[in-house]
């Protein structure tokens, strides 16, 4: 588009299936046309090919072209622009939403990450098939020493002159006399006759009438018919029975996978205050009669033209409460929502042109655009983008904020923050995160509100919510000016691009306001308590990978049944390998040697299955295994 971005699917790289954006150089936005292009001339440099698809560092040197001004190459001045992932479309990912783009390609063939993350086609023999393989090798083995010993033994017998078997024997005579080698070599191919029952061919023909009829019976199991979709299972493969006695461990991803990866705000801590109202799936009536209230109370307040009433999970009329007082309280709100409309990279759209107040939000994660929907319900609307600027409506007035720098979200920062310009020329930093991350980064004296915040973000974790912590900060222009610089220049590195632009990113990140947090829900898929119940019974170990807090990861572990009350729970805390080793030893210690399973006592197996009660050294067998 003429703001320069791409949207891309990776699902073929990463089984992604959110829409990521790409966005093209700031120096080459503007070439939009083939005469342009055909007078852009520049140099890049990019890093050696390597397998990681998340990281890039290139940058791009342009000689000339048209509409660079200074940069023109007639007076040999060079414009230098760091390259990132961002600026990268990767071989494998499918562009969408997107009429055309232009590019140089910097990898090609086995270089491109795609082919270097490519390994060897694992087998899709199941462990029968293997294990039968194996066999029938090992009985052709067999056949060929049992003919072998046959041929040797027959061709010595039959040379000597007296032998007992002359009786037995037909002689076979060549023109030298008898030859001992010529019946040794028919004894042989006799005897490969003879013992051929020993190698079980029909094995084969019998295992696969077997699957044939499993097959059948698991596409007629009523118990595996999806009524809402009107679909049986259907069997893909024949082998399918055959793994599925078989397995021992599951390891499986939370979000998406036990989860329906929906976010639902539910509620928000602003300056250690409470909103929202948690209402169940089961209270319908209730849940419309909160929506008709709040309806009416913006109504009262400020008109809202965007607000889709009928979909939002954010019940609570006490946020407007406040908002008509002029305190504190009602300025938090205000920043508050501000950084959720605000700090983000969520791309909206209108799709239908009949109605352009109706707006969508597509995001690279749900998180995101599950906060910026409820920003835009409350009142807070953010409107659209472009290369400069952020286009907003809050309760009922334009709002444009210039945008300076976005210091976007990664798994190592675990935050991501925007600087933004306001209209009243005041330059902010807008800051959301993991409350680990923020709460380190918050200035002095705000103990009470940390405090606070963190109680009721436990809160929030123990029924299952995940949460995220805000916080903002105020800078002056020269503040702001000599960070941009130091910032800029990191981008452009070709070394260590990732450390250096986290030290400049931590150089600014600091001192925040803190303002609250957010808790939003992932419901869990229809069926998961009662199918980890079943694998359980059936003495599967199940492993489920998270990124939540503890107490989040926890309650939800009770409610997908993963946990259970007659489980001994241990939480193991640790940055390193030294500090997990010492953790998992001391735990051990304390509860190895008194239960027979430490991972689960309701008889499904676990890392000390089979290990005896109160054996003085478990634990050391146990680190054996782990090792």
């Amino acid at each position: 588009d003429e703001d320069g971005t791409c949207f891309v699917e990776t699902k073929n790289l990463d089984g992604e299936t959110n829409l990521k954006t790409k966005h093209a150089p700031a120096a080459t936005v503007h070439l939009t046309s083939p005469q342009r292009l055909a007078a852009f001339r520049c140099v890049i440099d990019a890093e050696p090919p390597n397998t990681q698809l998340y990281s890039f560092k290139g940058s791009m040197q342009i000689l000339a072209g048209d509409g660079y001004g200074e940069y023109d190459g007639s007076n040999g001045d060079t414009a230098r622009d760091a390259l990132g992932v961002d600026n990268l479309l990767l071989r494998g990912s499918v562009v969408r939403n997107t009429q055309w783009a232009v590019g140089v390609v910097v990898f090609t063939g086995d270089d491109t990450k795609v082919m270097m993350n490519t390994g060897e086609t694992p087998s899709k023999r199941s462990r029968i098939e293997r294990m039968m393989n194996y066999q029938v090798m090992s009985q052709f083995a067999l056949l060929f020493v049992l003919c072998f010993l046959s041929a040797v033994l027959g061709g010595i017998y039959y040379a000597r002159p007296n032998s007992f078997q002359a009786l037995f024997i037909v002689d076979f005579e060549s023109s030298s006399g008898k030859s001992a080698p010529l019946y040794g070599f028919l004894t042989f191919w006799t005897s490969l006759i003879l013992y051929q029952t020993v190698v079980p061919i029909s094995l084969y023909v019998t295992i696969e009438v077997v699957k044939t009829f499993q097959a059948y019976f698991i596409s007629q199991d009523i118990d595996m018919y999806h009524a809402p979709t009107d679909k049986r299972c259907k069997p893909q493969a024949w082998n399918l029975s055959d793994d599925l006695g078989q397995v021992e461990y599951i390891f499986s991803d939370k979000t998406g996978t036990l989860t329906q990866n929906v976010m639902e705000f539910r509620q928000c801590s602003i300056r250690g205050k409470v909103y929202g109202e948690i209402v169940g799936d089961d209270e319908p009536d209730r849940a419309a009669e909160l929506r008709r209230t709040m309806d009416a109370r913006i109504s009262q307040f400020f008109e809202n033209p965007y607000r889709q009433g009928e979909t939002t999970t954010f019940l609570d009329t006490a946020v407007y409460d406040d908002l008509e007082l002029d305190s504190t309280q009602a300025r938090a709100v205000i920043e508050f929502f501000t950084v959720l409309a605000v700090c983000h990279t969520v791309i909206s759209s209108t799709p239908d042109p009949a109605r352009p107040q109706y707006i969508e939000y597509k995001a690279q994660s749900p998180d995101e655009a599950a906060l910026v929907a409820t920003a835009r319900d409350v009142g807070f609307v953010f409107l659209r983008r472009d290369k400069e600027y952020v286009y907003c409506s809050f309760m009922g007035q334009d709002q444009r904020f210039q945008l300076l720098a976005t210091l976007e979200f990664t798994s190592a920062r675990k935050r991501m923050s925007v600087v933004v310009r306001r209209e009243d020329g005041r330059i902010m930093l807008l800051s959301k995160g993991a409350d680990s991350v923020i709460m380190e980064r918050i200035r002095a004296n705000q103990e009470r509100l940390r405090q606070a915040t963190l109680d009721d973000l436990e809160l929030f974790a123990n029924h299952g919510l995940r949460t995220l912590c805000l916080g903002y900060r105020i800078l002056d222009e020269a503040e702001y000016r000599a960070w941009k610089r130091d910032y800029d220049r990191a981008m452009a590195s070709l070394g260590d691009r990732e450390s250096e632009v986290e030290e400049a990113c931590g150089r600014i990140e600091r001192g925040l306001q803190l303002i609250g947090g957010t808790a939003i829900e992932d419901k869990l898929q229809d069926g998961v308590p009662a199918t980890i119940a079943q694998l359980a019974l059936a003495g599967i170990k199940l492993w489920v990978l998270t990124g939540d807090k503890t107490e989040t990861a926890i309650n939800i572990g009770y409610s997908c049944n993963l946990l259970n009350n007659d489980m001994q729970l241990v939480v193991v805390k640790a940055d390193d390998h030294d500090s997990t080793r010492e953790q998992l030893e001391r735990a051990l210690r304390e509860f190895g040697d008194t239960h027979a399973d430490l991972s689960y006592a309701g008889g499904g197996g676990g890392v000390m299955a089979g290990v005896a009660a109160k054996s003085p050294g478990s634990w050391r067998r146990l680190m054996g295994r782990m090792q």
